[in-house]
């Protein structure tokens, strides 16, 4: 396969070099073991991005978030590479339907969100290869980690316990824009990338849109929703800022487990026992061990994985 490959990027050399009109758009921005992203897949993921943003299309918030795009489709590409080489496919009605879940949060049919995104220079596909890669990446993980997260009945009457010995305190509904940090190297460059994102808040990007577009988290897409947390259960690199927080806030980026993280606090509340559900709680254990396993998973592919940038 990597003979094969070496052969394609010479095939593609001498096809850009006899026709110099296409070298810029076939141009190649990284490669990602046998995958290569030209920088017209950047240039239309990043106007891609911008457009379900909401974020303003200029060439200062292309260059901002360039950088980050990339990282995203890097990402993408290994979670497509890992639901392939576990035989992982996604049903076009499930891509759909977070088609319409978006044009719904945009008030808008799907047609007409087809509409709005060719008027400005986007085919939906883009899109829709986005979502098809999310939700096989949501499949692999869920098979691969089905045991490591299964919860038991111990561990529903532990945070039970937790809840009443807790009943109250404060509990905290909390939103995140996680970007991971895969070498000690990119962690400068990570925390700069956060920054601009934050720039964007700060002009009154919508954090959720944001979230669904950059977060490299499980939970982006729900907008970035970690759900009611303790200050005990929140990682301990946000637990001061959140707590500090008033609803409404977005603070960051701020060191967290892996990476760097924007962090908004959504609502705030007293906790309370009397009306607990067993079957919510299961769920919410169950999904932070997923999103923690997902996470460490997605970091492994990409230190084993043979990544060359050079955008």
């Amino acid at each position: 396969m990597r003979r094969w490959f070496a052969f394609a990027l010479c095939l593609l050399f001498v096809s850009m070099t006899a026709h110099p009109a296409a070298s810029q758009d076939l141009k190649i921005a990284a490669v990602v073991n046998d995958d290569i992203i030209t920088v017209i897949d950047l240039l239309v993921r990043t106007r891609v991005a911008m457009v379900a943003s909401h974020v303003p299309d200029t060439v200062e918030n292309r260059q901002r978030l360039s950088g980050l795009v990339l990282r995203s489709l890097i990402d993408e590409h290994l979670k497509t590479q890992a639901a392939k080489s576990q035989g992982v496919t996604v049903e076009e009605a499930d891509v759909t339907a977070r088609l319409n879940a978006l044009a719904q949060q945009n008030n808008i049919t799907l047609e007409e969100f087809k509409k709005r995104l060719a008027a400005s220079g986007i085919l939906i596909d883009s899109l829709a290869d986005q979502f098809r890669a999310d939700i096989a990446w949501q499949v692999v993980v869920r098979k691969r980690f089905r045991n490591a997260a299964t919860v038991s009945r111990k561990d529903i009457d532990d945070e039970l316990a937790q809840i009443k010995e807790n009943e109250g305190k404060p509990e905290y509904l909390v939103g995140e824009i996680f970007l991971p940090v895969y070498a000690p190297s990119d962690s400068a460059a990570v925390e700069a990338t956060g920054k601009d994102l934050m720039s964007q808040l700060e002009q009154g990007a919508n954090f959720n849109d944001l979230a669904q577009q950059f977060s490299q988290s499980p939970t982006a897409s729900t907008g970035g929703i970690l759900g009611w947390l303790r200050a005990d259960q929140l990682d301990a690199g946000m637990r001061n800022a959140v707590t500090a927080m008033t609803k409404g806030q977005i603070t960051g980026p701020i060191q967290t487990s892996g990476g760097y993280s924007i962090l908004t606090l959504l609502d705030q509340r007293i906790a309370a026992s009397d009306q607990v559900d067993e079957k919510a709680v299961a769920d919410r254990l169950t999904t932070q061990r997923l999103d923690t396993l997902a996470r460490g998973y997605l970091s492994d592919l990409r230190t084993q994985a043979f990544v060359d940038i050079r955008q």
